[in-house]
C-alpha cells in the first residue's frame, strides 16, 4: 500500500501537510470537515501538491520535513513539483563570544558549528583588525581564542555534530597544528591556502597534535604558544 505526504490549499489561502494511505478518501474528509482540526474551518481545501513513499514512516518524516519549512520554500515545492531533501543540514556560526560560551546549549538544537574567527576574535579581544592604532592586540593564538575554539569544537562533539571554521586562522599554517589538535573537523579557507595546508596537515599526526593543543591552551600569552608550536613542528 502507498502512503502518501501532501499539501492542500485551504480557502483562507493558507497551506495544510499531511500524511494518508488513502489521498483520495484523505481530501475528501478534510473537506467534509473531518480531516483535520486545522481544515476543519477552512474548506474547501484543494490538492496541490503529493509524495509517494512504500512506508508510513517514510511518509510521516517527510510530512514533518515540509512543515519546517517556510512558506516561499512550500510554494516553490508546489510550483516546480521538485522534492527537497530531508537532510538538509542547518548550522550556526560562532562569531560572537556570547554564542562560543554557550555553544553547549546551541549544539542541541543545530547540526553543525561553524567558527567565524575573524570577528570572534577582535570581539573577545576588543581589538578592530582593521584599525592600525589597535591592530597588534589582534591575537588569533591567544589562549583565551583557543579556549573558546575548544568549547565550541568539544560542545558540538558531545552531541554528535561537527564543528568547522572559516576565517583567516583556518588557512594560517601555524594554527593547522592546533586546530587539529583541538579536533576541528573542517577547514575552510581562501584557494591559495588549500594545497599547503592540506600538505601541512596530512603530515601531522593528530594524537601529537591533540598533546599540543592541550599545553596550548594552558600558557599565558599568545608569545608562549606561538614558541610551543613552533618548537614542535620544526
Amino acid at each position: 500500500m502507498d502512503n502518501y505526504t501532501y499539501i492542500v490549499k485551504c480557502s483562507d489561502g493558507t497551506l495544510y501537510t499531511g500524511w494518508t494511505n488513502d489521498l483520495e478518501k484523505r481530501i475528501q474528509s478534510h473537506n467534509e470537515g473531518k480531516g483535520a482540526k486545522y481544515t476543519k474551518t477552512r474548506t474547501p481545501v484543494t490538492l496541490v501538491y503529493y509524495e509517494t513513499f512504500p512506508t508510513k514512516q517514510e511518509a510521516m518524516k517527510r510530512e514533518y520535513a515540509i512543515k519546517q519549512m517556510r512558506r516561499k520554500e512550500k510554494e516553490k515545492l508546489i510550483a516546480e513539483g521538485i522534492a527537497v531533501s530531508d537532510s538538509i543540514q542547518v548550522g550556526i556560526m560562532i562569531e560572537i563570544p556570547a554564542a562560543a560560551v554557550l555553544a553547549d546549549q546551541f549544539a542541541k538544537e543545530v547540526d553543525f558549528f561553524s567558527i567565524g574567527t575573524n570577528d570572534l576574535i577582535q570581539y573577545t579581544l576588543a581589538a578592530d583588525r582593521m584599525s592600525s592604532g589597535v591592530s597588534y592586540l589582534y591575537q588569533p593564538f591567544n589562549p583565551s581564542i583557543l579556549r573558546l575554539v575548544k568549547h565550541v569544537i568539544d560542545s558540538a562533539h558531545k552531541e554528535g555534530k561537527w564543528a568547522g571554521m572559516c576565517g583567516e586562522m583556518a588557512g594560517e599554517p601555524l594554527a593547522a597544528p592546533l586546530l587539529l589538535g583541538l579536533g576541528l573537523d573542517e577547514f575552510s579557507m581562501s584557494a591559495t591556502s588549500i594545497l599547503s595546508q592540506r600538505k601541512l596537515i596530512r603530515g601531522l599526526s593528530q594524537a601529537e597534535m591533540a598533546e599540543l593543543a592541550n599545553k596550548a591552551i594552558n600558557c599565558g600569552t599568545m608569545e608562549e604558544v606561538v614558541e610551543l608550536v613552533e618548537a614542535a613542528t620544526k
